[in-house]
């Protein structure tokens, strides 16, 4: 019954140690080295377990070698007794009883030779005296002491049948707890493969988590790595952006510059057309200086409006001189401003392709 429970207290260990291992295998990675597990516990356990089926065996083991030692030494008594039997019966001198070893009590203690003397000369009747002595005497003595001795057998013998019966049952309880033992041991062999089996999953799952949190550290780097290439690209694109604006914003003062060199130059050609009717003021001119000779040779004061005339014609010539000058100087100026904003509009529609084909190519490259 004992052996049971200690298999029922075994196997409760093995199933909650178990149960503790598949339940606490996350809580053991950031366990300290120096805490015990529950392995080591269910061992410890397991190890008191082997030592108190150890000693219950020994204490087995020793209580049927005292049984057998007693069955032995009331074998031999029994043995005794009747050769002694026998010499009454055939008329032989009774020898004395030998002394009979120490024996062990039921409780595995040993009981004295004196004190089973004692109790067979108490079971025995006191010897009546006869005075007229002789074989009568002799044979009364002998057949009160065959009758003892049957008695003393018979006692012996049951004795010796329940030892027997003792020590089939100790062999048998020995057999059970043999058994049991080999059981408690095959429970202990599972229990370690068990550790082992999970001891090796734990590992597998270190192995696993380490290799799932370096992935996770690389997945953020290159999530950190976009992120920044991100921000790096939308910054330069709103710095494009505004330099695209800054120069529409230069191309359209340059429109408007050339609208206004235009008008100049439609005004200057304006005036070209108006001095291109100057010969025609010419001969005007000369008519009337003829007709102002005539009226200088008819008035005689016509010399000095002729040159004043003159000198009107002096400061218009020289007028006409500016005018073709600075005709002259608005034409190249309105070249060199067109070829300088052709110039301006190529530079910054090259730019403008180099940054978008730059930009679509970043674009590609970047990872999804």
């Amino acid at each position: 019954m004992r052996s049971d429970l200690l298999l029922e207290h075994l196997e409760c260990l093995v199933s909650r140690h178990e149960r503790s291992l598949r339940m606490t295998v996350v809580k053991r990675q950031a366990a300290a080295q120096s805490g015990v597990s529950s392995e080591v516990e269910v061992l410890k356990a397991l190890k008191s377990l082997f030592e108190h089926h150890k000693a219950l065996d020994e204490k087995v083991r020793e209580r049927l070698r005292v049984a057998l030692e007693r069955n032995s030494s009331l074998e031999e008594e029994l043995s005794t007794t009747k050769e002694e039997l026998q010499n009454l019966k055939q008329g032989l001198p009774v020898t004395n009883v030998p002394a009979i070893e120490d024996k062990p009590k039921e409780n595995g203690q040993l009981e004295t030779s004196d004190q089973l003397n004692n109790s067979h000369h108490k079971a025995l009747p006191a010897k009546p005296r006869l005075t007229n002595g002789g074989v009568d005497g002799e044979n009364v003595e002998s057949a009160a002491r065959i009758a003892d001795l049957q008695q003393a057998l018979e006692q012996q013998t049951g004795e010796i049948s329940t030892w027997q019966r003792r020590v089939a049952e100790m062999q048998n309880r020995v057999g059970e707890l043999e058994e049991n033992l080999s059981k408690a041991q095959k429970e202990l062999l599972k229990a370690q493969d068990m550790n082992a089996k999970l001891q090796r999953d734990l590992r597998e799952n270190v192995a696993q988590k380490e290799d799932q949190e370096e992935r996770i550290a690389t997945l953020e780097k290159r999530y950190l790595n976009a992120q920044r290439e991100s921000t790096s690209l939308h910054d330069l694109n709103e710095k494009l952006e505004q330099e695209l604006q800054h120069k529409e914003a230069q191309i359209k003062l340059h429109e408007e510059r050339i609208a206004a060199i235009q008008e100049k130059l439609e005004l200057a050609e304006q005036k070209l057309a108006q001095f291109s009717k100057l010969p025609e003021m010419e001969e005007q001119l000369k008519q009337r200086m003829e007709a102002l000779t005539q009226a200088q040779e008819r008035h005689g004061s016509a010399e000095d409006r002729i040159q004043r005339l003159e000198a009107n014609l002096d400061e218009k010539n020289a007028e006409l001189v500016r005018l073709n000058q600075r005709l002259k100087m608005n034409e190249d100026h309105n070249s060199r401003l067109s070829a300088t904003v052709d110039k301006l509009l190529s530079e910054s529609n090259d730019r403008l392709q180099d940054h978008l084909k730059e930009r679509m190519h970043a674009l590609q490259v970047k990872p999804h």
